[in-house]
């Protein structure tokens, strides 16, 4: 990517499908007018440049099909960012900064088919009273494809308080939190072909959609119980 300090007055930058595309200017970081940077199927990006300063102005961001394998820790200087951030089919993701729960205006956070990513960062309560919630506003996650075994990230109901749609499908979970039966706001769960899946807890109680089909432990672990249900009856 070219040095673009030339232009200061950017707003939308989209350089989707630039097949030689490898790393973006440091230069970006120092756009504060620009409100979407799109970097969708950019097959050889896999450096994303540091942010030094917060920038007011980014909304969006799309990093989806890019080879990037992890996010710089100054990811929290995007603090604009609102409408989402995409980073599905990243296939060479294989972390994130916990540095990403301090993203407080952000709606939409799409990981599908990062297939490396196998959990979220440890997530703890912070110190700061001005920071009572991480996530504060996502209303969606979604983590399907990815190699999950747990998400004790939302042990803490304090952790995307405001969460409406989880997805989880296609991942390695055994269980879910407990905890779950506190988001008041989730409508809709699918863990569909979660096949490691053993159990679900109480749910929520305004939860209007849940899709659990083809998790092959948790319809064994059923039927065991139907059988046994039916003997006991039979006796």
């Amino acid at each position: 990517m070219p040095d673009l300090s030339c232009t200061p007055n950017l707003e939308e930058l989209v350089l989707s499908d630039c097949k030689n595309l490898v790393e973006a200017h440091e230069s970006i970081a120092h756009h504060d007018k620009l409100q979407e940077l799109n970097l969708r199927g950019c097959r050889k990006f896999d450096s994303f440049p540091d942010i030094p300063h917060k920038i007011e102005g980014l909304k969006k961001l799309s990093l989806q099909g890019t080879a990037i394998r992890e996010l710089p820790t100054s990811i929290k200087n995007l603090v604009s960012l609102e409408k989402k951030m995409n980073l599905c089919n990243c296939k060479n993701l294989v972390g994130l900064p916990s540095s990403i729960y301090k993203l407080q205006s952000i709606e939409l956070l799409e990981l599908a088919n990062c297939t490396n990513l196998i959990g979220f960062p440890k997530y703890e309560d912070s110190a700061d009273p001005r920071m009572k919630n991480r996530l504060s506003n996502l209303l969606y996650l979604g983590l399907g494809g990815c190699n999950f075994s747990e998400i004790e990230f939302l042990e803490n109901p304090s952790c995307c308080p405001l969460l409406r749609r989880l997805i989880l499908v296609e991942n390695n979970v055994t269980s879910l939190p407990t905890s779950i039966r506190k988001r008041d706001h989730l409508s809709i769960l699918v863990v569909s072909y979660c096949h490691q899946l053993q159990e679900l807890p109480e749910l929520p109680p305004f939860l209007k959609h849940l899709f659990a089909d083809n998790c092959k432990s948790l319809q064994k672990k059923l039927e065991i119980q139907h059988h046994f249900l039916l003997l006991s009856v039979e006796c």
